[in-house]
């Protein structure tokens, strides 16, 4: 059992070695420190290095302190592009609606929005938005005696407003992310307005995929021995498609 235990640990070691980047290091007698990849070593007699900058250099034994074998560390220019590859960080944050496309049956239309709030920590970002929307629904149905129907159809501009809370699942300049908007709306359509999503950012630009509800008021118009006329109240799902980009917080 210790045997099978000391084995696991040793492979351990060894994959934990191998994901490390390693560098050969001179120390010469002189006090320099020259860092790189050792391409040629004539024992008792010279070596030669090369350097990242692809610089060779040869020395002689005697001028040698001692080589070692060390992890690479990163330079100050790789450094800052590892942390521009870890967006979004911290701060202010700003998610434009470039295009929304409403669809579903008889209500369909068009949007764009704009959100502010600030990402908390790296991958959750509140804020509140506001919207405006141009939609088309049917707003009266038609019922004749020969048991066909017709329909009315209205369209006019509502508003939504609400608070927006996004969960970044990965902090990488590529990621999916889930979104969630709740509030509520005016205009020709009035009342909650809920709209969960989820998709994928890629650096600024992101889009998804989710659906919002909208409380639709339809007048029921009957024709025939019972003529009449009724109204309903419904929240309908529409599919929603948002295409836009992000700015801020990076």
């Amino acid at each position: 059992m210790k045997g099978k235990i000391l084995l696991i640990a040793m492979i351990f070691i060894s994959f934990s070695a191998f994901a490390q980047e390693w560098q050969d290091v001179l120390y010469l007698k002189n006090g320099s420190v020259i860092r790189g990849v050792l391409i040629e070593q004539i024992p008792n007699v010279s070596v030669k290095i090369q350097t990242s900058d692809g610089s060779v250099f040869v020395y002689e034994m005697g001028d040698v302190e001692k080589m070692a074998k060390e992890q690479k560390q990163k330079t100050e220019k790789e450094k800052k592009t590892t942390e521009k590859l870890k967006y979004p960080n911290r701060g202010y944050r700003g998610i434009l609606g470039a295009v929304e496309v409403l669809i579903h049956g008889d209500c369909y239309g068009f949007s764009t929005s704009t959100i502010h709030g600030m990402q908390i920590n790296p991958k959750i970002f509140v804020g509140g938005g506001l919207g405006i929307q141009y939609v088309e629904y049917q707003s009266i149905k038609y019922e004749y005696a020969t048991g066909t129907t017709g329909k009315g159809m209205a369209d006019g501009l509502c508003i939504p407003i609400f608070a927006d809370a996004r969960f970044d699942m990965m902090n990488k300049n590529i990621s999916p992310f889930f979104d969630l908007r709740l509030g509520l709306e005016f205009g020709v359509v009035n009342g909650l307005y809920f709209s969960p999503s989820i998709g994928c950012r890629f650096g600024h630009f992101n889009m998804s995929l989710g659906f919002e509800t909208k409380g639709i008021e339809t007048q029921t118009i009957t024709y025939g021995k019972y003529s009449g006329t009724g109204t309903e109240y419904n929240f309908v799902p529409i599919t929603t498609v948002r295409l836009g980009f992000d700015i801020g917080a990076r």
